[in-house]
């Protein structure tokens, strides 16, 4: 089902509510920018359609379509975060998760971020509930990178 091209490396994908909250999905197959990021640049274009792929549930490979999509187990409810530097701070603390797509529903653009991207020291926030300092979003918006 799966082409030698498809890796293994695994993502989240998150839709960044007009309120703040962010919705997040795993996706466990082909999270580069070249598989996942440019599959929800071309095909997840509007707030619906990225608002029914994250609540049918955790991915197994995403498709270019709801209908092509393989997913773990249909029906999961995503991970829900009050911010997005709640969000941001989980994604650090996972030691898989390599990618991070996120749907702004406020602007209608995705933004991605590696883990490995330098961060802006000066730019963080408390976020309280006793974890740690995390960085504020800095993502690169996908409109920059697939023109």
């Amino acid at each position: 089902m799966y082409s030698k091209s498809q890796m293994p490396t695994s993502a989240w994908i998150a839709r960044q509510s007009a309120d703040g909250t962010v919705h997040v999905v795993p996706c466990q197959m082909d999270g580069y920018l070249n598989g996942v990021g440019r599959k929800l640049f071309r095909f997840y274009d509007t707030a619906d359609k990225v608002s029914n792929l994250i609540n049918a549930g955790e991915i197994r490979f995403l498709g270019r379509t709801l209908h092509d999509t393989d997913y773990c187990t249909e029906g999961d409810r995503p991970a829900v975060y009050e911010s997005i530097a709640k969000c941001l701070f989980h994604f650090y603390e996972s030691s898989t998760v390599k990618h991070l797509y996120l749907y702004n529903e406020t602007n209608g653009a995705w933004y991605w971020k590696h883990r490995c991207q330098p961060v802006d020291n000066n730019n963080i926030a408390n976020v309280g509930c006793g974890e740690s300092y995390t960085p504020m979003w800095d993502g690169t918006r996908l409109d920059t990178i697939f023109r």
